[in-house]
Parts: C-alpha cells; structure tokens; sequence
C-alpha cells in the first residue's frame, strides 16, 4: 500500500489518518494517545503547530511549515512531513538520509 510504499522510498516510518485523526494504517509509527486527534485539529488550526510542535510517537518537533493542507516539522536532522488530503492526512517520517525536499514531494 501507500505506507509500504514510503518505506521503500526512504522513510523510516509512514502512517494514514482520517480527517479526524484516527489511524487507518502504520508502519514504524506508533502515535500516542491523542496524536492522531492533536494532528487533526492542527490543520484546522494552522498557527497551533508553531505554538505548540507537533508530536509524533512522544516526540516534539519544530513546526516549519504549517498551511492547513501541509506540516513540517524537524527535531535536529530528522523531520516529518504530513499532507492533507480529501479524506485523509498522509504522514511521512524521516531521517536525515532523506532529503526535506525530496520527503515533501512524495507525501504530498
């Protein structure tokens, strides 16, 4: 599927979430309670993720980017990169082997 095929690009973890933050399918990403939800919320809310960061799997990265349809964040050289979709929100996970650029361009 679309998460496989994120890894095989390069991610070290992918996920699919509903519009409201349920989590449809995972590889390498366990959200914790209230991610998903929290994650959600933030593309209705776009200032939210430069006040508060985004969390991944317990982890707090750095908002760069958030439009209500993308969200960037990075935590030193990894990052993440989540794309809204009509029906879903498609996130990607990354190390530093993986370009920023590259890593927007296949989520999205």
């Amino acid at each position: 599927g679309y998460v496989d095929g994120l890894i095989q690009l390069g991610f070290e973890g992918a996920a699919i979430l509903s519009q409201d933050g349920e989590l449809w399918a995972q590889t390498n990403v366990k959200l914790f309670k209230g991610e998903g939800k929290k994650i959600a919320s933030q593309f209705s809310d776009p200032q939210n993720p430069f006040v508060d960061g985004i969390f991944i799997t317990g982890y707090r990265y750095i908002a760069i980017k958030s439009d209500g349809v993308s969200m960037y964040g990075k935590i030193g050289t990894a990052g993440v990169v989540m794309s809204k979709t009509k029906r879903t929100i498609v996130i990607g996970v990354h190390n530093a082997k993986l370009q920023p650029g590259f890593a927007a361009t296949k989520v999205e």
